[in-house]
Order: C-alpha cells, then sequence, then structure tokens
C-alpha cells in the first residue's frame, strides 16, 4: 500500500481546524454571545472528530479534490447554528484553505507533517477541555499516532506532496497575506524557510576523497547559503519537534524577500503572467460575516450522530455531487430508504 492512500486524514483535519479557528475568531470579531459560540465550537468538533467520520478518513484510499472537500464542511458548517452571509461560505472556504497550504509550504521537512497537524488537534483541544469533545480529540490524536508510527521520511514525502497536488492550483489571494508580505501579488507563498535537517549541514560543504583517502574540504558557493541555519530539534522523529498552528503563530510566518532572486524560471514567468492578467479578486477575512440561524424552518430530521456521518461521506462521491445537493435541499427533502443510502455511499 502506498503512503498516497493516507493523505486523507491530513487534508480534513488541517483543513477542519482551520475552519473552526477562523470561525471563533470571527464569533470575537462579531461579539456574538459567548454560549452561542460555545455551542459552534462543540458541535463542530463533535462531527468532524466522531468515531465513525475519523475511522472513514483514515481507512486507506485516493485522496478528495477540493470540490469533494468543500461539500464536506458545507455539510458541516449547515449543522450548527450559524451559516455565512451572501456569498461568504466560498470566501471561507477559500481563506481556509489559503492558511492550510501555507503552513505546509514552510514545513521544514516530511516528518513535521504529523506534528503540524497533532498540534491542530491539541490546541482545539484545549478549547473543549474537560468535555465529551476532548474524548474525541484524544482519540483521533492516538489514532493518528498509531497510523502513523512506523512511517518513514520518504512516506511522509509522498503524503506531503500528494497534499501539495491536490492544494497546486489554490492561489487566492488573502488581503492579510499580502499585506504582511507571506503572499506574492500572483498569489503563491514565498518561501524563505532554511532551516537544514537535523544531522546535517547547510548545502554547500564537502569533502574531496581520493581512491578512498580523505583529501581536502570542500565549500561550494550556493545562493543564500548564509541563510541556512542548524536546526535545533534533536531528530527528525515526529514528537521531538515544536510545532505551533495557533492563530498567535500566524503573524511570525516567513516573508519572502524577492530581491534575493538571482535567476527568473519557468514557473516565475507564469507568475508574471498573473501579476499582468489578474484573475482573481482578493479576499478579505472581513467580507466573511457570521448570522445567527434561528431553526424555524422545517429541517429534514436527523436522528442520531451517525446518520449525521453517514451524510457527511455521502457527499465523497464526485459523479454523484449534484444528485446530493439536491437531496439535501430543504423543499424536496424526502427520507431516503436503505437501498438509496447505501447506492449513494458507493456501497452498490
Amino acid at each position: 500500500m502506498s503512503e498516497t492512500q493516507l493523505a486523507l486524514p491530513f487534508l480534513i483535519i488541517g483543513l477542519g481546524s482551520e475552519m473552526i479557528n477562523f470561525l471563533l475568531h470571527k464569533t470575537e470579531v462579531q461579539n456574538i454571545d459567548s454560549t452561542k459560540s460555545s455551542k459552534l465550537k462543540r458541535d463542530l468538533i463533535k462531527y468532524l472528530y466522531s468515531n465513525d467520520f475519523i475511522n472513514e478518513m483514515m481507512t486507506p484510499q485516493p485522496i478528495y479534490n477540493l470540490r469533494a472537500c468543500e461539500e464536506i464542511f458545507k455539510k458541516l458548517l449547515s449543522i450548527s447554528i450559524f451559516k455565512t452571509k451572501a456569498n461568504g461560505w466560498k470566501k471561507l472556504f477559500k481563506i481556509m484553505t489559503m492558511n492550510y497550504k501555507s503552513k505546509l509550504i514552510n514545513l521544514k521537512w516530511p516528518e513535521e507533517l504529523l506534528d503540524m497537524t497533532v498540534s491542530y488537534m491539541k490546541n482545539l483541544r484545549i478549547l473543549v477541555a474537560e468535555t465529551d469533545e476532548e474524548v474525541l480529540i484524544n482519540d483521533s490524536v492516538a489514532k493518528m499516532k498509531a497510523l502513523f508510527d512506523m512511517c518513514s521520511s520518504a512516506g511522509y514525502n509522498r503524503i506531503k506532496q500528494t497534499l501539495f497536488k491536490t492544494l497546486q492550483n489554490s492561489n487566492t489571494k488573502i488581503g492579510s497575506m499580502l499585506k504582511s508580505g507571506t503572499q506574492l501579488r500572483d498569489g503563491s507563498f514565498g518561501f524563505d524557510n532554511f532551516t537544514a535537517p537535523p544531522g546535517t549541514k547547510p548545502p554547500g560543504d564537502g569533502k574531496v576523497y581520493f581512491y578512498g583517502n580523505f583529501r581536502s574540504k570542500l565549500k561550494i558557493k550556493i545562493p543564500l547559503r548564509e541563510k541556512y541555519e542548524k536546526s535545533k530539534a534533536p531528530s527528525r522523529r515526529p514528537g521531538e519537534m515544536n510545532i505551533n498552528t495557533s492563530q498567535e503563530e500566524e503573524d511570525k510566518s516567513f516573508i519572502f524577500d524577492e530581491s534575493e532572486r538571482k535567476g527568473v524560471a519557468k514557473w516565475e514567468l507564469d507568475s508574471l503572467h498573473k501579476m499582468i492578467n489578474p484573475s482573481e479578486e482578493v479576499v478579505n477575512t472581513e467580507s466573511v460575516v457570521l448570522d445567527y440561524e434561528e431553526k424555524t424552518a422545517p429541517k429534514p430530521e436527523i436522528k442520531d450522530e451517525k446518520e449525521i456521518v453517514k451524510e457527511m461521506k455521502a457527499k465523497i462521491d464526485n459523479s454523484k455531487l449534484e444528485k446530493m445537493k439536491a437531496y439535501f435541499n430543504e423543499e424536496s427533502h424526502k427520507e431516503p430508504s436503505e437501498d438509496d443510502l447505501m447506492i449513494n455511499l458507493g456501497v452498490k
């Protein structure tokens, strides 16, 4: 089994955590009652980290595309007491995707991927301390560590590349990132992370041997060599690195200095073309506004947590997305038969 079949939990947990963190930030900005804010985070965490859903995400399978992921989180938000105004959902999904992508890009070596994901869960665990939701997160952390305990560096790298492939066409320009300098005008991210992996030296140092005998040391001039620094982590093994995905750390993101460039590559020419001919609007976090939804309108009755998880999983089948959208339409909803549900889940 290839490790690429195990990339899905990293994507879902990362995007889900970004969504929860952003929504909670918006409740503070909009001075929303703390009781409603507490219910929001508990509802979202309850279903995102439910045992059935997490187990499904950790089952080896091809990674979902972003359209399928968007349907999952759209359904998840619809379960809560809040909704976004106007076209706020599209903007929200773009913001959480770009926030996750920026953190993924700035990982120094592949093994940090697990530490970043665990950090997401631990930060959420603080928000729901001494509740049933804390137990769900603890279980999810234990499952992630057990699943990837024996994963090699090459395996983590394959997972990381799978995530990059999924996110490579997401280049939405976010106002706050453009202002801070962490995002370039074409929507790409500057990379200014020059920490050498534990146990290695900065690139450019070498030794010359002649017939197996050491002759001399070698120093090769490499652009930006002076920026490389030795890692303080004892090893590359997950759990021994200090990664924080909390909101407070975002202001410390690396800033890319374009004046350091020594040449122009094809991808840079493509980026220049996008700068000259911008095709996407800049999304500002202030444009996403939450609205408290009084659920007085008739809604499809949801019997228990497992049914909600089944509905979320049913949204994954890309070939039936439009059919599922019609199914969840409030006006045309009808209770599905067991056979219909199994077909939607791809069992038949």
